[in-house]
């Protein structure tokens, strides 16, 4: 007989939002917080790629899944994520920020170094992310409960990329978020 090895996490019921919620680690945290009895909007860009991953977890967990294309460099298309979400589930408890381009688009020396493409970073994720919180957070309380997960990388402690930065202005954001709320 296989051991049941799944413990309740409490999230029976909870509401999560995860941007970049398509690929990788987004649609992985996906299938666990459905595992989890969580209801999961999953959020990114392109809606095929989101249909087709809330198609592929609906079918693997039985959860209940949503799919809502967004652009989070635009505080008008969050706020609008966040409404459909709320008009969908009630609530919203959880956030996972995921949305990023992987390992950042500025990977060069300086000289090559293109400000356009250093600042789509900075708007995706950091600002992104920032959005995405202040949209949020304001439903948590009212629902006496809430958890943010900012994702990060590796970039913040070493000198490979200088997109980077993103990284490391992340974890002051973050620290200053949870001393806040």
């Amino acid at each position: 007989m296989k051991e049941d090895c799944s413990m309740d996490l409490g999230l029976t019921g909870k509401v999560a939002i995860i941007t970049g919620g398509g690929v990788g680690i987004g649609k992985a945290t996906a299938c666990k917080l459905l595992l989890a009895g969580a209801k999961v909007v999953i959020a990114a860009r392109t809606q095929a790629t989101l249909d087709a991953t809330a198609q592929a977890l609906r079918a693997e967990t039985g959860g209940e899944i949503e799919a809502i294309a967004v652009d989070t460099t635009q505080m008008a298309a969050v706020q609008q994520l966040v409404d459909r979400t709320i008009e969908r589930f009630g609530a919203i408890h959880i956030l996972v920020n995921c949305a990023a381009a992987p390992g950042g688009l500025v990977r060069n020396a300086i000289e090559e170094a293109d400000e356009n493409n250093l600042m789509l970073d900075l708007n995706t994720k950091l600002l992104g992310y920032f959005r995405m919180c202040k949209a949020c957070v304001p439903h948590m309380r009212k629902a006496g409960w809430g958890r943010i997960v900012n994702v990060g990388g590796l970039t913040a402690r070493c000198t490979e990329a200088l997109s980077g930065m993103r990284n490391t202005a992340l974890v002051h954001f973050t620290k200053t978020l949870s001393d806040e709320v």
